[in-house]
């Protein structure tokens, strides 16, 4: 791991929490620095504070407030949707934390809703503000719950996206952002529906690439890495492929490793590789000049370098390459592919953006698809918050704050924050139309009662439509 720190360090390649290293690093062997960054930035603005992490935290109050001479500081956020959750978070109550009660002015007004939206969301906030709506009124009807059963979960994006046809102006639909978006995103081994966005949706792909086919070469697996980092525009995603390939070929040689897909393979490489320093040399080099510095692949590149720097690469994971009893099955995987993408059709990729397409007659909608942590800042025209499960279902947890029976949270336990913290950002995305879709058995009828009571206009998903309840019909 020493040997790759260095390599790094000497290629100028750093992580996040490196930099944070170096600067406590700097102050120390350099103290006078804080006197020159004081005078060169007299005001400090920081906001969404509430997203920092302590070490973060820590390094800015040093150089801008700890000892004489602090700058002039105003910082912006909301407790209650800070969603991120970083190592020792539970220590940010020091000697910086945010808010300091004596000096806190809350700011409970937004323009970008109306008080109807504001009314649905506040409750959900651990420490309710009162929030204010200031846009003017998006108008009634718009605001549904959409209920579901096993069998008509599949629908619920259509009959959302037909919903925005007939209550928004073309111009509207025209120029909106519209999305939908689940607490968990990412398929787990909890097949309780819905568990995930992926229940509404199958072609959803949490990596962006659920239309590509399973690659049976490693050349394939660069290939679908650089065509998801080219939607995405990130390295990382061909970084994640190589790393992938590596470690299928180390299980085809009989590493014994679990199938289950590890959030970052890359770094289970490199962990693989910390007592094989030549190796991890080769594969650090490897993912630098294929993926960072965008060496192109050719046919002689792979046949005369690179296939043997993976042979060696795997070699060292699984000290059992040659006269593998599977080495036919290897060699088939280390053949050359023609660099062209890997899927049966170009237009069965149309679902790989995460965007939903629905159309009806002469109005067409679409819908991006996603997790709350990926929308957390933005605002949408519309937004559908779908129930997903962790522990329970999110919004069967939460139908008592969604119907108007609880409000705050401030006496929950910590699972319980979490998930209003994290519905409560959801809610307050949209500046129109603001919709749920909860399994139908979450709800009592005295549940459906209260949340038309509310303002939600509350109806059944079918395979044909939508079935009004209450006195909800259009």
């Amino acid at each position: 791991m020493r040997f790759v720190c260095e390599a790094s360090m000497k290629e100028g390649y750093f992580c996040h929490d490196e930099m944070i290293v170096w600067a406590h690093d700097m102050l120390d062997k350099m103290p006078k620095m804080v006197a020159s960054l004081r005078t060169r930035f007299p005001y400090l603005f920081i906001d969404e504070v509430q997203d920092n992490s302590k070490r973060q935290t820590d390094v800015l109050h040093r150089v801008f407030i700890e000892g004489d001479g602090p700058v002039t500081r105003q910082r912006f956020g909301d407790s209650n949707q800070a969603i991120y959750q970083f190592a020792g978070q539970s220590e940010n109550k020091g000697i910086d934390s945010f808010p300091i009660e004596e000096i806190t002015t809350d700011m409970p007004d937004s323009f970008r809703f109306d008080q109807r939206i504001a009314d649905f969301a506040d409750p959900l906030a651990v420490d309710p503000q009162g929030l204010r709506g200031l846009r003017s009124s998006a108008g009634e009807g718009k605001h549904v719950m959409f209920l579901f059963d096993e069998d008509t979960i599949r629908f619920v994006l259509a009959r959302y996206a037909h919903h925005l046809t007939e209550v928004l102006s073309e111009p509207e639909l025209r120029g909106g952002q519209f999305t939908a978006i689940g607490g968990v995103h990412r398929a787990g081994r909890d097949d309780r529906v819905p568990a995930s966005v992926g229940h509404y949706w199958t072609e959803y792909d949490h990596e962006m690439g659920s239309k590509w086919l399973q690659p049976k070469t490693f050349v394939q697996y660069l290939i679908v890495g650089k065509g998801i980092a080219h939607a995405t525009g990130e390295t990382q995603a061909m970084v994640e492929k190589v790393a992938e390939g590596v470690l299928h070929l180390a299980r085809l040689c009989g590493a014994t490793l679990p199938t289950h897909r590890r959030k970052r393979n890359h770094r289970w490489v490199l962990e693989l590789l910390a007592e094989h320093s030549e190796a991890c040399e080769s594969y650090v080099n490897l993912v630098l000049a294929l993926c960072v510095n965008g060496t192109d692949l050719t046919r002689v590149g792979w046949e005369e370098t690179w296939r043997d720097v993976v042979v060696q690469i795997a070699a060292a994971i699984t000290d059992d390459l040659v006269g593998n009893a599977r080495a036919t099955e290897i060699g088939r995987f280390l053949t050359w592919s023609e660099a062209e993408e890997p899927v049966e059709n170009v237009d069965e990729r149309k679902g790989s953006d995460n965007v939903f397409r629905y159309s009806s007659g002469s109005a067409a909608v679409e819908v991006r698809v996603g997790s709350i942590h990926s929308v957390k800042g933005e605002t949408h025209t519309a937004t559908l918050v779908l129930d997903t499960f962790y522990r329970t279902h999110h919004l069967k947890a939460l139908k008592g704050w969604l119907t108007g029976e609880r409000s705050g949270g401030s006496a929950e336990g910590g699972a319980m924050q979490s998930r209003l913290r994290l519905h409560y950002v959801a809610m307050s995305r949209p500046s129109d139309v603001l919709c749920l879709a909860i399994k139908e058995d979450a709800l009592t009828s005295a549940d459906i009662g209260r949340a038309i009571a509310r303002g939600w206009r509350v109806g059944r998903v079918t395979d044909v439509g939508m079935e009004w309840l209450g006195n909800c019909a259009s």
